[in-house]
């Protein structure tokens, strides 16, 4: 049926982005952390983009995103999630109950998304000078991508590779939520989707098949202009200063500045193509 698709992240709770260059796949993960920002009062972002941050850079003026541009301040920022969830645990321990809720805990939901995510997890010579951080980094989202979903922590990996050397089997088997876009190679869509249907979408940007579970749709992803984006970023700005919108706790590395308030669900949104021209490009 034709129609808006929705999902929380709370019920995947992890999500894995791929697609060739020019298939959408770089608007789609820009798209879904907008539609997070904007749906979630209480959210903290960590945006991890180790091409130099261009692709995060509209992202800049919501003062709950961070954005990271190098592997060490990556690593660093994996660290500290992970004591984050660790700690977390250990409160709904105390509390007798089984999961995060943010408005009820007065804990941030945490988005950690990484783009092009086989820069921070490829396997690296011996020689290179990030060889260690990589192993670390491999070993970190392993971790958080088994544990996290009762802390609401949560990943979003985006990347055009696709094959075990890039993410690590064990942390894909732990993302439920798969957005497939065009890809040009039989092994990229079967890692993303587990069959080759990847490789069979038209060359329309944007169209691409979200998975999870056993439920499979073609979609069209919106496109959203960049100056859409850092426009909505300006306004959640704007909320925070007029006390309209907070967060429970500073970002990671930074000192608290704001009070909490009232907590909305996590959405982020796919479309379902009306038909299959060019017309509903990304």
């Amino acid at each position: 049926s034709e129609g808006i698709v929705t999902q929380r992240i709370a019920d995947l709770p992890h999500m894995l982005v791929a697609g060739t260059t020019g298939s959408g796949k770089s608007i789609f993960f820009k798209q879904c952390l907008l539609g997070l920002l904007e749906s979630t009062k209480h959210l903290q972002v960590y945006i991890i983009d180790l091409k130099g941050g261009l692709e995060a850079i509209d992202f800049k003026d919501a003062p709950n995103v961070k954005i990271i541009k190098k592997v060490q301040d990556a690593v660093d920022t994996l660290r500290l999630v992970e004591k984050e969830m660790m700690n977390r645990f250990t409160y709904l321990e105390e509390k007798s109950q089984k999961e995060i809720v943010p408005n009820r805990d007065e804990k941030d939901r945490i988005i950690v998304a990484v783009d092009e995510a086989s820069v921070l997890y490829k396997n690296r010579s011996k020689y290179d000078d990030d060889y260690k951080l990589g192993i670390e980094a491999r070993k970190l989202a392993d971790s958080i991508s088994k544990l996290s979903r009762a802390a609401a922590i949560h990943l979003i990996l985006a990347t055009q590779k696709l094959d075990k050397d890039v993410i690590p089997t064990s942390v894909s088997e732990n993302i439920t939520g798969r957005m497939a876009f065009r890809s040009t190679s039989l092994q990229g869509s079967l890692v993303v989707l587990g069959n080759k249907d990847s490789t069979e979408l038209p060359q329309i940007a944007g169209r691409g098949i979200w998975s999870v579970g056993n439920k499979k749709f073609v979609v069209q992803a919106p496109y959203i202009k960049d100056s859409e984006i850092k426009s909505i970023c300006k306004r959640i700005a704007n909320e925070f200063e007029a006390k309209e919108r907070f967060i429970y706790a500073p970002l990671i590395g930074e000192v608290a500045t704001e009070e909490p308030s009232e907590q909305e669900g996590a959405v982020t949104t796919v479309i379902v193509p009306k038909d299959s021209d060019e017309k509903n490009k990304v």
